[in-house]
């Protein structure tokens, strides 16, 4: 498995500049498991004068020894660390050593949820610090973490030792599917598409890729076969963020089984709506799912849940219903009779996803008629031929409409295509439109000729996306 950075350019000069800075900085950078901050942390502080500790999932003792041994390795080298009974200790003799407070060092606390203990003993103690010792210094301090509702509720948010105190809160997002690129694999678009999809553009998992093997080879070796390398990952990372975990598990299986409302997830899995929806809420904070509503629609009940981390949908789909074939064996089997068939339906969700991803991050007034601050799906009842519609995409702006579709098929998009959105949008009141084709294979002729002739439509193919 190849350990290798990429991208993160923007990250990397956000920091460079916090680094850089002639005042107290207090640095938060969280993400999910595996999203690649610690390698972020560590390329950014190459060539930097830092003191550095990862939190381990240890007794308090344990990481306690670890951190004043970071401290003292730097501060003191060559001299063993004293022995501290707390957090307290080592900070009250820190804090009055010149040496430390001038030195103009970053502290860097990798995996601070594990650091901070069980009664974030710490937390108060970088408070006090920063308050009466380190505010008016060049110190820098960055704390890194995974567990994302640790680092919400007890970091960042009202309730925080460390409230107000942060100068820079950095999330650090998936990888975009046209940064793919970065990887230099041989795969095709549509099979990079996939891969991509399935490993939820998570930097760690797309390390693991083979690039010698074939998309389907590394399908079977990373979910499908004996042991496979990510077989027992989604139960990791639900044990890091919540207790309960088969509770989640079983809701994430109802949506993935395609149960997305409240009362269809909560009959499901045996629950009342009450609980199943602050289970359902709690996976929204740590951005498993999402609730989506209608474009426009201020009707809260309308909303539906769906998976949006990659891999848990890409598991919940394929590997949880077909458990138990894998585990007598039968991966090989399950790939080819049940997940390769089904890869073109999963792609199609995926694939809108991806195509509002690509509009927001390539928009350009040369090519879109106004700035769209919300871009999202619409459905409901056509009020004209009264049967239920959906539209994959669509913004608005006064006057004027963006209408979107997106499709994952073999075949190239036609005329017939524009013609069914046009249909579809005609009950919507708008003096401009304009329309928006997403396609995995491209368009025909005469759908490009006919774009080109009304001005209006805009046609975006995978490659266009790949090549962004």
């Amino acid at each position: 498995m190849a350990n290798v950075f990429h991208n993160r350019k923007e990250e990397l000069d956000r920091l460079a500049k916090s680094y850089g800075s002639d005042r107290f900085e207090m640095i938060v950078i969280w993400g999910r498991r595996r999203i690649g901050k610690t390698q972020l942390l560590i390329e950014s502080l190459k060539g930097r004068n830092s003191i550095t500790c990862t939190g381990l999932k240890t007794s308090p003792e344990n990481n306690l020894k670890s951190l004043a041994e970071a401290f003292f390795s730097v501060l003191m080298p060559g001299i063993p660390s004293p022995s501290f009974s707390s957090y307290k200790d080592l900070f009250d003799y820190l804090n009055h050593l010149p040496s430390f407070l001038e030195g103009e060092y970053i502290i860097a606390l990798d995996e601070y949820p594990y650091l901070s203990g069980p009664e974030d003993e710490l937390s108060s103690v970088l408070q006090y610090s920063i308050d009466h010792y380190w505010s008016k210094t060049k110190l820098k301090l960055v704390l890194c973490g995974s567990s994302i509702s640790f680092m919400k509720d007890r970091v960042l948010s009202g309730n925080s030792p460390l409230y107000g105190r942060t100068t820079i809160s950095l999330e650090i997002k998936k990888f975009f599917l046209w940064e793919m690129k970065a990887y230099d694999w041989n795969f095709s678009d549509e099979e990079t598409a996939v891969l991509y999809s399935a490993l939820g553009g998570i930097p760690r998992y797309l390390n693991m890729v083979d690039p010698s093997k074939s998309m389907k080879e590394n399908l079977y070796e990373l979910f499908f076969a004996p042991g496979a390398l990510l077989s027992g990952e989604t139960d990791t990372l639900l044990n890091e963020e919540f207790k309960e975990t088969a509770r989640y598990s079983d809701i994430l299986g109802a949506i993935a089984s395609g149960k997305s409302s409240l009362n269809d997830i909560s009959e499901a899995v045996g629950m009342q709506t009450g609980t199943s929806a602050f289970y359902l809420n709690s996976m929204i904070r740590v951005g498993l799912i999402k609730k989506e509503v209608p474009y426009g629609s201020k009707n809260n009940k309308k909303g539906v849940f769906t998976i949006i981390d990659g891999l848990f949908r890409f598991h919940y789909q394929f590997v949880r219903p077909n458990i138990n074939m894998i585990n007598f064996g039968k991966g090989d089997e399950t790939l080819n009779m049940s997940v390769m068939p089904a890869i073109p339906r999963y792609m199609s969700s995926e694939w809108e996803q991806i195509s509002i991803a690509y509009m927001y991050s390539s928009f350009s007034p040369e090519r879109d008629p106004f700035l769209y601050n919300d871009l999202s799906r619409w459905w409901a009842g056509n009020t004209k031929t009264k049967k239920q519609c959906e539209i994959d995409m669509l913004a608005t702006s006064g006057y004027k409409a963006l209408f979107g579709e997106c499709k994952w098929n073999d075949e190239r998009v036609g005329t017939s295509i524009l013609d069914t959105l046009i249909k579809r949008c005609e009950q919507f009141d708008y003096q401009e439109k304009y329309f928006y084709l997403f396609s995995k294979s491209g368009f025909t002729d005469e759908l490009i000729e006919t774009a080109q002739e009304e001005g209006n439509t805009r046609l975006i193919e995978l490659s266009d996306v790949m090549s962004y």
